[in-house]
């Protein structure tokens, strides 16, 4: 069944239809962040259902019109989305996926099954992408500024983001460019070189496409023929493409911000993307650094009354240490427990 919202609901949001190779380059939040030189080109997101809304937990539960109404409305306000098509086929060990957009074109989600602990997921394919029209408000969302339906803004995390730029007239990339960027080393970020396969039309004109890293390993690069690959045998657009995945990363909504931060920083080869370089560490490295800043802010907060307590008890006993702590995880940490990271003895 699809369900459709009016265009004109809850505040005049207006979703516009944007099309062109640059499409979703220009697109601004606040500042610019280098939009006009890299873009999102893939998001996927995930989050928790909250408990006072009824959830499936095996195929014969029925969806509750609750349910149904707060994906509907959730996908119109957080991501502009006001076509939803309901179907009962699964995607990923979810029960339902509903497709999104004319024909499911910009994207999906997720959501249904005892072993999905409540989750649910939305993916916005390229097309998806292209047509977001207020990247500030998924931002806001995701950042837990502006709350919807009661979500617990620290079960939301990124599971998958691809940050592109485009050549239109391949003068600062194309395919032999990339391959000898790999032969001088500037796709590797730690140890050894990222494995690399090139897919060769052999100058048929359907388009070459050079990918480096594995996508089972969080992290795949893809420098291809984009003009080709739509059908132009004679275009010389070029695009570079960087795939993230949140299995063992901690992607941070700043990249939706400021893609070419980021992008710039993914691989040596294009750091001339942006002149700031903004990197997406592994969880445990970025559970490690946050708990440091954690350490730092509570020594220049509170470390003088901690000392004085501390000579005033004659040193720290277990009596003064639990009586000053409390036995729960500060937000900024408890959101690693979403990636499935154990957090203690991390630091030992």
């Amino acid at each position: 069944m699809s369900h459709t919202i009016p265009p004109q609901h809850e505040g005049g949001k207006v979703r516009a239809e944007v099309t062109g190779p640059l499409s979703n380059t220009g697109r601004k939040s606040g500042t610019d962040f280098g939009r006009s030189v890299a873009f999102v080109d893939w998001l996927g997101v995930s989050f928790k259902i909250p408990e006072a809304i009824e959830y499936p937990m095996g195929k014969n539960d029925p969806i509750s019109q609750s349910l149904k109404e707060t994906l509907h409305s959730f996908c119109f306000e957080v991501f502009g989305i006001f076509q939803v098509e309901e179907r009962r086929a699964g995607w990923a060990g979810y029960l339902y996926r509903w497709n999104l957009g004319p024909d499911g074109s910009h994207g999906w989600i997720a959501f249904g099954g005892a072993n999905q602990r409540r989750a649910c997921t939305v993916h916005l394919t390229g097309t998806g992408c292209a047509a977001v029209n207020d990247w500030a408000s998924i931002i806001w969302w995701g950042k837990g500024i502006d709350v919807h339906h009661d979500i617990d803004p620290e079960t939301i995390r990124i599971t998958r983001l691809d940050l592109a730029h485009d050549d239109v007239e391949a003068k600062r990339v194309n395919i032999e460019t990339a391959r000898k960027w790999y032969d001088e080393g500037l796709f590797k970020t730690a140890g050894r070189p990222p494995a690399a396969r090139l897919i060769d039309d052999f100058d048929s004109g359907d388009g070459k496409t050079l990918y480096v890293g594995k996508r089972e390993n969080g992290k795949v690069c893809r420098i291809y023929e984009k003009g080709r690959e739509l059908g132009d045998p004679n275009s010389e657009w070029v695009r570079v493409e960087v795939e993230w995945h949140g299995k063992d990363r901690w992607i941070p909504w700043d990249a939706v911000e400021a893609p070419a931060q980021y992008l710039a920083a993914s691989y040596p080869a294009l750091d001339w993307l942006h002149h700031v370089k903004a990197v997406i560490r592994t969880v445990a490295k970025a559970a490690k650094m946050t708990a440091e800043r954690l350490r730092l802010w509570l020594r220049e907060q509170a470390g003088p009354a901690l000392y004085a307590l501390e000579q005033m008890h004659g040193g720290v006993s277990a009596d003064l240490w639990h009586s000053i702590r409390r036995e729960k995880w500060p937000a900024r940490l408890a959101k690693f427990d979403h990636t499935g990271l154990e957090l203690r003895g991390l630091l030992a």
